[in-house]
């Protein structure tokens, strides 16, 4: 039981050495996506930074997924400290029926 998502973020404001960032410094928002809790990830989109920042996954099956956020600037350069965010996807679909009944007569 699949179900659809949506991650909303916000953009940065300052860069790592304390300066301010303006928001047209800043080019795309890449996002990645690992079902091994980051073992492995694949590109997922690049979201404009011009764009709203959000990003849809239809579909997401049940389990455990990791998210990696990465900034990336007009001047060609990602943050170095990605965000990561950990997304649970749970069953919460109604139990089974009971099985194995057994009737005993005396």
């Amino acid at each position: 039981m699949a179900k659809n998502v949506t991650i909303t973020w916000d953009l940065p404001t300052q860069r790592e050495g304390g300066g301010d960032l303006q928001p047209e410094e800043l080019d795309y928002v890449q996002v990645n996506m690992s079902a091994d809790m980051g073992a492995n990830y694949t590109e997922l989109a690049r979201v404009p930074a011009a764009d709203p920042q959000s990003v849809f996954i239809p579909d997401l099956e049940i389990g455990s997924w990791q998210f990696q956020f990465r900034v990336m600037d007009r001047l060609g350069q990602f943050d170095r400290t990605p965000h990561i965010e950990a997304v649970v996807v749970i069953d919460d679909s109604p139990p089974n029926s009971v099985s194995n009944v057994t009737v005993t007569q005396e």
